[in-house]
């Protein structure tokens, strides 16, 4: 039974759902320091989600990377999905643009733009930031994703690598949605898709390469 168990949820955990630890606090107040999210390893990227994704290209700083490794007991517990992943490789940000959108700030009311539609971001922004600090143009090229924190001025995201050529983050690089904060208990809610992506229109077609009109600068 024991190894039956175990088989499922490394099945579990390889194809289906996994448990990770959030490292930084780019997603605040969505999701705190340190909280463990639930991420669905199927299905479409939509705009709007909060994702779970392999680093790109050094995101993460040096001192996230050289923290404590766990033991090999917690390591093999990981890897069959009974603790969270601890590793300093995958990061989490919420999807602002699909391949082909063209995503843009500020207007003239300081809001972030997809496709023309203006969004409406207080639902999630961390309290007191701003869409952005500085103005910037972009459209995602195919196969690539626009992604953004939620707490936009401790958030190192596609904003900060254009100069670095990883702004564009692939989509073979995405490891699920996360789908809810799963501890502590009495933290647990689910992370839905806002309101304020309905109204966004499709993207054209996909460039091969990103476009950038206007740069951002973190």
């Amino acid at each position: 039974m024991v190894v039956t168990a175990l088989v499922f949820a490394t099945l579990l955990r390889a194809f289906v759902v996994q448990a990770f630890t959030v490292p930084t606090g780019s997603m605040e107040d969505t999701i705190l320091r340190h909280q463990r999210i639930v991420v669905q390893k199927f299905g479409d990227v939509e705009r709007g989600e909060v994702v779970v994704f392999e680093d790109p290209g050094r995101w993460l700083g040096a001192a996230l990377r050289t923290a404590e490794d766990p033991n090999l007991l917690e390591r093999g517990l990981q890897f069959v999905g009974v603790l969270p992943s601890s590793a300093t490789e995958h990061l989490v940000k919420r999807v602002i643009g699909l391949p082909g959108d063209t995503v843009s700030c500020c207007d003239r009311e300081g809001r972030m733009s997809v496709n023309g539609t203006p969004l409406e971001e207080s639902s999630y922004l961390f309290p007191g930031d701003v869409a952005s600090r500085t103005d910037f143009e972009v459209v995602v090229p195919q196969d690539a994703l626009w992604l953004m924190g939620d707490h936009r001025s401790d958030s190192g995201d596609s904003r900060c690598h254009v100069d670095d050529g990883t702004a564009f983050v692939p989509l073979d690089l995405v490891t699920g949605r996360a789908l809810a904060v799963a501890w502590p208990f009495d933290e647990a809610h689910g992370l839905g898709v806002p309101d304020t992506f309905d109204a966004v229109p499709d993207g054209g077609v996909p460039p091969a390469k990103g476009e950038v009109t206007r740069v951002p600068r973190c």
